[in-house]
């Protein structure tokens, strides 16, 4: 065996034998993740395993300085380099899922893995009918159950929450600076695409229009902006008024 052969099995031994925690995974509900704080002669990271497919996408909202995030394939390797620093990491798969993780620096004495894999939680048999076999007609059935609240036995819904002030309050945060935040609310599950109900709040002082391509992310399929906000029909955008809220919808894969 050649060198470099015998390294990579010596290097796929070591992950085979690190210690390792498995949790559930739902869609829509954080995942509490607690990281080693690093020190300054050793990298003390931690590997998430995501069950799903590759990564394609970590927003980030935090310098190098206090998080590091690197994504190869299926994994995400995370180090903490601020142990005041705590986080809601958000994941996408090619696959349109997304994956809420909650980043934090562990407790005195709490015991950390080196790897945390999440593994999907068994869901419920949905009974009754199936959505429209197109691609299409399954887009439009997702909207329409968002949006309208037109009741399908093939999909369900579940409102998103987190803890705060060690007590459970509704939303997830994704985005957020001086003016404007966006905020997952529900999210809701059929036989081919998820959908994804948000808030854009806006808080500044003069109305701002914002082009269509700018409210969507990689793996989105459709989006739809609620009737609160004024629609232009000469261009794909949106005028967002002062101090006003408004709800978004997504459809992916």
């Amino acid at each position: 065996m050649s060198p470099r052969l015998i390294a990579l099995a010596l290097a796929l031994a070591c992950i085979a034998a690190a210690p390792a925690t498995t949790v559930d995974w739902t869609l829509g509900e954080a995942v509490d993740c607690a990281l080693p704080a690093a020190l300054p002669s050793q990298a003390m990271t931690r590997t998430i395993v995501l069950p799903g497919g590759a990564v394609t996408e970590v927003p980030s909202f935090w310098n190098d300085e206090q998080l590091f995030v690197k994504a190869i394939r299926n994994t995400l390797i995370v180090q903490l380099r601020d142990p005041l620093f705590v986080a809601t990491l958000q994941a996408y798969d090619d696959q349109g899922n997304l994956y809420l993780i909650n980043l934090r620096a562990a407790k005195p004495g709490e015991a950390v893995d080196e790897i945390l894999v999440l593994r999907p939680k068994a869901d419920a048999a949905i009974g009754g009918g199936a959505l429209a076999s197109d691609s299409d007609g399954a887009i439009s059935d997702m909207m329409a159950a968002m949006v309208g609240g037109v009741g399908h036995p093939a999909i369900a819904g579940s409102l998103v929450t987190r803890v705060e002030d060690g007590a459970m309050v509704p939303g997830r945060r994704i985005f957020a600076d001086d003016t404007l935040s966006l905020e997952l609310v529900k999210v809701f599950q059929g036989p081919s695409v998820r959908g994804y109900e948000c808030v854009a709040r806006y808080a500044g002082d003069q109305t701002v229009r914002l082009d269509m391509q700018r409210l969507w992310f990689p793996g989105a399929l459709a989006v739809y902006a609620s009737s609160q906000i004024l629609l232009s029909p000469d261009d794909a955008g949106v005028e967002i008024q002062p101090n006003q809220a408004i709800k978004l919808y997504y459809v992916a894969e």
